[in-house]
């Protein structure tokens, strides 16, 4: 992505995006996939990072709950 598009994007995207790269990146032992060479699979970032950021919300509506709950005891 060149750093000009880097403004389309919300902080909160970006720290996802971030997240969902540098992990696909562990798993392949730190080597990227190659598109045009079709060596490698491609993980769509905008894939991971939304699964990601689904994975946060859930976890938060767990914990919101479990807050909500325990007060009421």
């Amino acid at each position: 992505c060149p750093v000009d598009c880097i403004h389309w994007v919300s902080r909160a995207e970006l720290q996802a995006l971030e997240h969902a790269t540098a992990e696909s990146i562990f798993e392949t032992g730190g080597e990227m996939a190659v598109p045009t060479t079709g060596i490698g699979e491609v993980a769509d970032p905008w894939s991971l990072a939304y699964k990601f950021q689904k994975k946060i919300d859930w976890e938060k509506q767990v914990l919101s709950k479990k807050a909500k709950s325990s007060n009421k005891l």
